[in-house]
């Protein structure tokens, strides 16, 4: 929406929100100076993790949300292979690689900003959303990535491992 953010990502030991507690959250916490990230009154971002937990209610007129938990026993898991994908207008099927952080898994597999993915483990990328590509990353393992590069078709194989 506003460009890109920048930030270090950390575990929280615990996270309350009214009456619930979440343990070991992922939180971001953000570098900008400028944008609503850069507000003094955030001291981080728990985000869409924990939502996603829960049925989530606005009411609006008592200026209050309401979260109603579902059944998960997932743990907070945030990307372990260092990379960002990102979809392009206006079909949004095409998965590309938007940035690569130093020193990490993706980086040591050679992964390129801009490099399109193909498939992943054998799933092709068109026709699988964004969010569940990036979640084919929050585990650790082997992936085998067939990915296009100025043309080329490249086969990758990449050892993810957790960072956070």
């Amino acid at each position: 929406m506003g460009g890109a953010s920048r930030g270090d990502v950390g575990r929280l030991e615990t996270f309350t929100l009214g009456s619930l507690t979440f343990r070991r959250p992922v939180a971001t916490f953000s570098r900008d100076t400028t944008g609503i990230f850069a507000m003094q009154e955030l001291d981080g971002i728990v985000g869409g993790e924990i939502l996603k937990r829960h049925r989530v209610t606005f009411d609006y007129p008592h200026r209050r949300m309401i979260l109603e938990p579902v059944a998960s026993d997932e743990s907070f898991e945030f990307d372990m292979s260092g990379m960002f994908l990102a979809t392009e207008a206006p079909e949004y099927s095409t998965i590309r690689v938007v940035s690569v952080q130093p020193g990490t898994p993706a980086a040591k597999a050679n992964l390129q900003i801009g490099d399109e993915l193909v498939s992943i483990d054998g799933l092709k990328t068109p026709g699988l959303k964004v969010d569940a590509a990036r979640a084919l990353f929050r585990t650790s393992g082997a992936h085998r990535l067939a990915l296009r590069r100025e043309g080329k078709l490249l086969e990758v194989r990449i050892e993810t491992q957790r960072q956070v």
